[in-house]
């Protein structure tokens, strides 16, 4: 359920150099809960643990436990947990932490219903835009396994727009038409609101300069 902690558990069994590892499916949750990343490690009587962000350490990340209390947008991405003996080490395998914020939804509207649905928390908004500004559409996303993205544009998936969000640094009269984004995973798939992207040419007036002899 969307109200209560969520934990992802990489089991890790360190013995004569051998080892066995159980990685969960990557997650995503919205902001403002509370979210543990565990790794626990058996086979040596002294084992330190680091928390990794990317390639950065997490500060205080020393613990078979890493909480987030709560968790916000810039916890998102790749966690990995470095487990050491006296005489070796060994890492978990990458967790992905994918946390939506939401917009236009009510938290109490999604609480109590199952996790292995998804549910967009962001969805795009039409706009009005005029030839040479900037596009910008967004859809967020919660599930688990993480959500999927694909972009469409009048009917027609947009070539590698496979992320959240869906950018054109220049607009033309072509980008007009009507956008929705399809989520999906292995255990569901949803659409976003359609929207309409309006794209104007200004009017084609110019500009006169008199010249008074």
């Amino acid at each position: 359920m969307l109200n209560k902690v969520t934990i992802f558990n990489i089991k890790k069994t360190l013995f004569n150099h051998q080892y066995r590892k159980n990685t969960p499916d990557p997650k995503s949750v919205l902001s403002g809960q509370t979210v543990k990343l565990c790794c626990w490690a058996t086979g040596h009587p002294f084992l330190h643990y680091q928390w990794f962000k990317q390639k950065k350490e997490v500060p205080h990340g020393n613990s078979p436990e890493l909480i987030f209390n709560p968790v916000s947008v810039n916890d998102s991405g790749f966690y990995i947990c470095r487990v050491n003996s006296d005489s070796s080490f060994v890492f978990s395998r990458w967790a992905q932490l994918d946390v939506c914020d939401l917009q236009g939804v009510s938290y109490g509207s999604l609480v109590g219903l199952p996790e292995n649905k998804i549910h967009i928390c962001i969805q795009p908004q039409s706009q009005n835009l005029m030839v040479g500004d900037t596009l910008v559409l967004e859809c967020g996303a919660v599930g688990n396994p993480v959500p999927h993205y694909q972009w469409f544009r009048n009917g027609f998936p947009l070539t590698n727009e496979n992320r959240k969000v869906y950018k054109v640094s220049y607009v033309d009269m072509e980008h007009q038409g009507t956008y929705w984004c399809h989520v999906f995973n292995d255990q569901d798939n949803q659409e976003s609101k359609k929207i309409e992207v309006m794209i104007g040419n200004g009017g084609g007036g110019g500009k006169y300069i008199l010249i008074f002899r």
